[in-house]
């Protein structure tokens, strides 16, 4: 059968964060567009497993078998950011015995108490409580009272964490210390409570107890920058050093790597280029899509179906049946 008319699709799934109920008290609820519930994570893989034209694969096994697959929703599981969270997702899969899953990992970040900088900002608003604040960039400024309700709170950190993800990186990072060291937040000593628990990361022996299980590890970069406003000198560290750390501390080579937020703004054919250059194979995207053969140069797209604000799984298996039976 020609390669043409064939209809294989590769549906990739992202998961973030999990934790085990609807929590709505307070800062909590502004982690809850990357949280997924672990129940809502054990019916999507009861549906997966009993849904008749979908099947478990890898990127790798998809593009390099294409020709023989039959016409199914291919699907391939990722968990972005390396939480702690997820190691319970993966003893699921295991118990499945389901391997097609990647886990993506900032490896600066492993075994030290600092977080990916947005989360840190978010334990920075937690940490202030109901305290004032203020703070301005470029002529923008956001300001809190002791008095301020609680959306309101939370739609100003909103506000500044889009505003930072537009920002270069130097000028970000210099920001965020200023606004720490005035406030006098320091993450390690935050780290013994219970929300900076909920969103803690791996270790590297979780992160082994993944790979030796028969899971991927792959790169997100070092520390999670927007790469797109990132020098070149900064593009290249992140993604090649985080990649030879990966490497030495597994014992192996990686061959994916999930571009941090994963937007088209989020990156550029530098960002493309120095990822292949490295030797990733495959490059992740949060681009919403199904993969076919003609995509496997390119950045692959998924579908966040882990997280509150989601599309259902249900509507997205169903999308995708609808391509194939119209040939599209």
């Amino acid at each position: 059968m020609p390669i043409a008319s064939k209809k294989p699709l590769l549906l990739i799934l992202i998961y973030h964060n999990f934790f085990d109920q609807m929590n709505e008290s307070f800062w909590s609820t502004a982690a809850d567009d990357y949280m997924c519930t672990y129940e809502r994570f054990d019916q999507h893989i009861e549906y997966l497993l009993n849904y008749p034209h979908a099947e478990f694969i890898t990127p790798d096994e998809f593009f390099r078998n294409y020709k023989e697959l039959e016409d199914k929703v291919y699907i391939y599981l990722t968990f972005d950011d390396g939480y702690y969270s997820s190691l319970a997702a993966f003893k699921k899969l295991r118990s499945h015995s389901i391997s097609a899953a990647a886990s993506f990992i900032n490896s600066a970040l492993v075994d030290t108490f600092e977080l990916a900088w947005p989360e840190k900002l978010l334990c920075f608003f937690h940490f202030l409580n109901n305290k004032d604040f203020a703070a301005d960039i470029s002529m923008t400024s956001w300001k809190l009272s002791k008095h301020t309700p609680f959306p309101e709170r939370k739609m100003v950190f909103l506000s500044l964490v889009n505003y930072l993800k537009g920002t270069k990186t130097t000028i970000r990072e210099q920001f965020l210390q200023r606004l720490y060291n005035r406030y006098q937040f320091d993450i390690k000593e935050f780290s013994s409570t219970g929300f900076y628990k909920q969103i803690s990361l791996l270790s590297w022996n979780d992160i082994k107890w993944i790979a030796d299980n028969g899971f991927t590890i792959g790169g997100h970069t070092a520390t999670h920058p927007i790469l797109s406003q990132c020098e070149s000198s900064r593009i290249a560290a992140e993604i090649v050093i985080d990649k030879q750390s990966i490497e030495s501390h597994l014992g192996k080579t990686i061959s994916l790597f999930a571009i941090p937020n994963g937007k088209p703004k989020d990156y550029n054919i530098e960002v493309l280029t120095t990822a292949k250059s490295a030797g990733y194979k495959y490059i992740l995207s949060t681009t919403l899509g199904y993969n076919r053969i003609q995509h496997r140069h390119l950045p692959l797209m998924r579908y966040d179906v882990g997280n509150l604000q989601s599309q259902e799984l249900s509507d997205v298996l169903s999308m995708a049946r609808t391509i194939q039976e119209n040939k599209q």
